[in-house]
């Protein structure tokens, strides 16, 4: 069965493809009058992802394709692991490291185009953002996927899957009550709720593969998650 997100692709090329419900999104963002800097989210989280790609294909990991989503950009690896930690260390952490070097760019930016400082602002802060979120030790974020390959090295990989996988589930509670929270507050905001019933979505998904074949069968899928869009309303992120 072709699975519900590749029915709603739209294959620009071989690799290269977008859901049908973004576009929705983008009408939305010039509606809403936040086009800039919905396109600069996703401009970030296009970066990021591209990141992975790189190393992904300099170390032989196959790639399947990039797709744009409604709410993110997301990477499909053709292997369902990567059975190298060390590749696939690599491979995580370069997404927010990928980040956090733009943010240095931004930085020295700002002191010299003063009189575009709110976009280079937004910019900084999008992608600082969007690595801090990603360096989360939860799974499938690059954070967890750090975690789960240096514990592998360590104790072998089911153990080190099983432990991300309560690790994680510990963070997404963390997450949801933060959500609550702030739901009490006047900050608010319903990018978090929606990050945090993504990322349930993906360990339960994680837990029955576990169970099947005592490792992760799917596809392996790294994220470009932006919940920088917190002043649009908007969190970006891979579904799972």
């Amino acid at each position: 069965m072709t699975p519900y997100s590749d029915r709603l692709s739209m294959h620009i090329t071989k690799h290269f493809s977008v859901n049908i419900l973004f576009f929705p999104m983008l009408a939305a963002s010039i509606l809403g009058r936040f086009f800039l800097l919905f396109s600069i989210s996703f401009i970030c989280a296009l970066l990021h992802e591209l990141a992975h790609v790189a190393v992904a294909i300099r170390l032989g990991v196959g790639v399947s394709n990039v797709q744009i989503q409604p709410f993110g950009v997301c990477a499909h690896l053709k292997s369902s692991i990567i059975k190298n930690p060390w590749h696939e260390i690599a491979v995580a952490i370069c997404g927010p490291l990928t980040n956090f070097i733009i943010c240095s760019v931004l930085s020295l930016f700002s002191h010299f185009y003063s009189d575009y400082q709110e976009i280079i602002s937004y910019a900084f802060y999008c992608n600082l953002a969007m690595a801090s979120i990603n360096l989360l030790p939860c799974l499938p974020l690059d954070g967890g996927r750090i975690v789960r390959s240096f514990l592998t090295l360590i104790f072998g990989a089911l153990p080190a899957y099983n432990f991300i996988v309560k690790l994680s589930r510990f963070v997404i509670l963390l997450l949801i009550c933060l959500s609550v929270y702030m739901l009490l507050t006047s900050s608010f905001n319903f990018s978090l709720i929606l990050c945090s019933l993504w990322l349930r979505s993906c360990i339960s998904s994680s837990v029955s593969s576990l169970y099947l074949l005592r490792l992760p069968s799917k596809p392996t899928k790294y994220v470009g998650l932006c919940p920088s869009l917190v002043s649009t309303g908007v969190t970006c992120s891979g579904n799972p």
